[in-house]
Order: structure tokens, then C-alpha cells, then sequence
């Protein structure tokens, strides 16, 4: 008999999928009326005795399967349509190009016009990270404001679960630069921070 498993849906950006003492944090997002699940989680614990401790997210393709099938089953059961955002067919690309992030960027910019935040004054621009399925706001002067940017960023993409924080001091756009993303990456030089 299958082990029991729950799904856990309420947190925007999120689908929480338990089974036994582990959890599995997926990205997730409506897109076209379906429900876009990463097949990747970007965070994996396992409860012991009164702790939850976390473990590594590489999974086998028996993992896979199992988590990919209970997914679907689930997703029947709730008729709900849905599909998975495959990322081993995403590496073996040698360049990955995504033309909605290009939309994702222009909502981008007008929520910062919105919030108060003015371009080429409060920041340089907004660039479009295809490798990492994300956007980069650049050349934030004001570490406040850059802040201010991660959180307004986080609210509108709560499904990019990847954050990163780095200040240059040297090239075109120098400043704060914070970019949020589906998929993780170390900061290009300068100092580091989580934006978590």
C-alpha cells in the first residue's frame, strides 16, 4: 500500500508536499489556467524526534516518479489541469530563453512606478535572467531602497524562491543589485547576501 501524502497549496508561490516525516517545497504558478509545478523542490526537511532538519534535494529518477505521479493523482482528485516545469530538459539546453520573462519584466518595472520607485533614479534597470528563469533590478543606489525593492519583487514573484543580494562598486551600473529567480546561482562577484 502507498504511503499516505498530503498537499499543502495555501501559501502563494508554494506547493508543500508531505509524505511520512518529509517535506518537499515546490515552486508553483498559474499560468494559462494551469498549475505550473517545478519539478525541483527548493527546499527539503525531514522531521526528527522534535526538529525539523534539512536534507539534500537531489532526488532519484524512482523519487521522481513517485512525487511526479502523486502530483498528477492529486491533481485529478481536485480537478484541477496542471503541468510540471521540466528542468533536466532546461540543463541539457545549452541556452535557455524564456519570452515570458520579458512580460514578467515589464509588470515588473510598473509595479516599482507604482510603489514610488523611479527608473534611472532609484534604480538602472530591470534585465531579464533567462539561465536562472528571473529578473535583476541593477544600479540601486540606496541599500534602504534596495531593500524596500527585494520586498515589493518577493510579493509579486512569490514562486522565483531564490534571492540574492550583491553590491558592485565597479562597471556600467554600480550599486545595490538584487535579483530573484526559480533557480539558484551564486552572485557574479562583489559581496553576497541572502535576501531571505
Amino acid at each position: 500500500m502507498a504511503k499516505p501524502f498530503e498537499i499543502d497549496l495555501k501559501q502563494p508561490g508554494r506547493l508543500i508536499y508531505k509524505e511520512g516525516n518529509y517535506e518537499y517545497v515546490f515552486p508553483c504558478f498559474e499560468q494559462d489556467g494551469e498549475i505550473v509545478v517545478v519539478d525541483v523542490p527548493t527546499r527539503a526537511r525531514l522531521f526528527l524526534f522534535f526538529n525539523w532538519a534539512p536534507i539534500p534535494r537531489n532526488f532519484s529518477e524512482k523519487d521522481i516518479a513517485k512525487i511526479r505521479s502523486n502530483l498528477i493523482e492529486y491533481f485529478r482528485r481536485v480537478e484541477k489541469n496542471a503541468r510540471f516545469f521540466d528542468t533536466k530538459s532546461r540543463e541539457e539546453q545549452s541556452f535557455a530563453f524564456y519570452p515570458e520573462l520579458f512580460e514578467q519584466r515589464s509588470v515588473a518595472i510598473e509595479l516599482l512606478d507604482g510603489e514610488g520607485f523611479a527608473w534611472m533614479t532609484d534604480y538602472s534597470s530591470v534585465d531579464v535572467l533567462h539561465d536562472l528563469y528571473g529578473l535583476e533590478v541593477c544600479g540601486i543606489h540606496d541599500e534602504s531602497k534596495a531593500q524596500a525593492i527585494s520586498h515589493v519583487m518577493q510579493k509579486e514573484f512569490p514562486q522565483w524562491h531564490y534571492h540574492n543580494f550583491c553590491f558592485k562598486d565597479y562597471g556600467r551600473e554600480p550599486g545595490w543589485k538584487f535579483s530573484i529567480s526559480m533557480f539558484s546561482k551564486g552572485c557574479g562577484g562583489g559581496r553576497c547576501m541572502d535576501a531571505e
